[in-house]
């Protein structure tokens, strides 16, 4: 899904990385906020771990994740595409919720698949996922969000990914929050 802003001219992009059994439209509130706020919006749908059903229930997907949001970037900044004139490719930013959030972790920490395109990122309740190669720090400036209270993803490990960060980093406790609330 792709949300533009009211407004003409290049525009900074938010690109989504929904969570596990998510989709685009679970987020229709907030990537409407982010278009009425002058970014261009981007939520991809990744086939493996979205709400699609048990036949394309495949959580270890989320290795190739990265690689999806970067394949939508390549699409989305496509000179002869129908986008890229609305975008403005030095102003690029990713978020992600729970599974998202591991997926952000591969595609901003880990050294074979960073995309230098992304020029900032934003975690929301998301882990660090096991991915093949190990994980260097983060090259952009992050926000990190975590509920303390979240029984699908510790808080501890969300707090140590933070602390293992390169500055300019921050971190957000949401105090008695769950997971994704």
């Amino acid at each position: 899904d792709v949300y533009l802003p009211a407004t003409t001219g290049r525009r900074p992009l938010v690109i989504l990385a929904h969570g596990y059994h998510g989709a685009p439209e679970k987020f229709t509130e907030l990537l409407g906020a982010w278009a009425r706020a002058g970014y261009v919006v981007a939520a991809p749908r990744f086939p493996l771990t979205a709400n699609t059903g048990p036949s394309a229930d495949v959580p270890t997907d989320y290795v190739n994740q990265p690689d999806d949001l970067s394949f939508v970037l390549d699409r989305l900044l496509d000179p002869k595409g129908p986008w890229a004139a609305h975008i403005d490719a030095t102003r690029i930013g990713a978020a992600g919720l729970s599974m998202g959030g591991g997926t952000l972790y591969g595609l901003l920490y880990r050294d074979c698949c960073r995309d230098d395109r992304v020029r900032a990122g934003a975690i929301f309740d998301g882990w660090r996922f096991g991915f093949p190669e190990p994980f260097a720090q983060n090259h952009v400036p992050m926000l990190i969000v975590h509920g303390d209270h979240d029984p699908a993803l510790p808080y501890d490990d969300a707090r140590r990914s933070f602390e293992q960060s390169r500055p300019p980093v921050w971190f957000v406790t949401l105090l008695g929050a769950l997971h994704a609330e």
